[in-house]
């Protein structure tokens, strides 16, 4: 998805092409949904080794913190963008700075 979805954005940079505000927001939201489809997948691998994977020793815990820090970032709130594209295809004005 992640890579479709850049392809396209350098494509429209290096023609010149601006994308639309509908084309954006959903780019930015399924680009939102990738560090949280990663953060469950990364939490269903800790659940798995059971006890042993909470000890720092085991490399699936540093991972699993890795992943979880990156998904608080802003530009991976699924929630906000995913709603901000929904609003938009339904013909309600943006309110999304970022796109």
């Amino acid at each position: 998805m992640l890579f479709r979805n850049y392809a396209r954005i350098v494509n429209a940079a290096k023609t010149g092409v601006q994308l639309d505000l509908e084309e954006r927001l959903l780019q930015r939201a399924q680009a939102s949904y990738v560090p949280k489809l990663t953060g469950f997948h990364a939490s269903e691998l800790l659940r798995a080794t059971a006890a042993s994977g909470t000890f720092r020793s085991n490399p699936i815990e540093r991972v699993f913190r890795d992943i979880h820090q990156g998904r608080s970032h802003i530009a991976n709130n699924t929630d906000a963008y995913v709603r901000a594209y929904g609003s938009q295809v339904l013909g309600i004005p943006n309110q999304e700075p970022f796109v």
